[in-house]
């Protein structure tokens, strides 16, 4: 039984660079110190169709099965060919850059890409729209055949200006607190 859920990615519609469809290793080290547009964010949706909790590469050079597991960008269907990490990618958002981020990137069938803040590496209090620059880290050097739909779906939180939030002092506007 497929099993949707709702995620998050900055999606580039430029082909990965290097790209070539006869490659099997398409994501490694090329990706080192890639720049990321934070204005590629948006919604997708994980298309798990066998149910088991991760969505499956098409490439032929690992332990992967073909199922049918896409990713959905904008009402359209991808395929995912190859899934690599960058750890020690570099994040900046609102003035503060935090370095030691895991990225997971995502290599669709037709050479474009998707990436994601792994959620162990996840941004506390961060927002999408806060995020100024985004660069991939070094590659991990592991041939994954899957990525787990469990750590690649926590949200951004946003909360409203205006929003209270409970605090030791009692509830303060979210706008007039600071990380710490």
């Amino acid at each position: 039984m497929t099993i949707l859920t709702q995620s998050w990615m900055w999606v580039s519609t430029a082909k990965w660079p290097g790209y070539s469809p006869f490659d099997q290793d398409n994501l490694d080290a090329i990706g080192n110190g890639l720049n990321i547009s934070p204005s590629t964010y948006q919604t997708v949706t994980l298309s798990d169709a066998s149910g088991d909790g991760v969505i499956s590469d098409t490439d032929t050079d690992d332990a992967s099965i073909t199922t049918g597991d896409r990713i959905i960008v904008g009402g359209v269907s991808h395929s995912v060919r190859e899934v690599a990490a960058y750890v020690g990618s570099t994040v900046t958002v609102g003035g503060t850059t935090y370095t030691n981020v895991k990225l997971a990137v995502t290599l669709f069938d037709d050479g474009t890409y998707a990436v994601r803040i792994h959620d162990d590496s996840f941004l506390a209090g961060a927002n999408y729209n806060n995020v100024t620059q985004i660069t991939l880290g070094t590659f991990d050097g592991v041939e994954y055949a899957s990525v787990t739909v469990a750590n690649i779906d926590d949200a951004f939180v946003c909360f409203a200006a205006g929003t209270l939030i409970d605090t030791a002092a009692g509830p303060r506007p979210v706008e007039s607190l600071m990380p710490g």
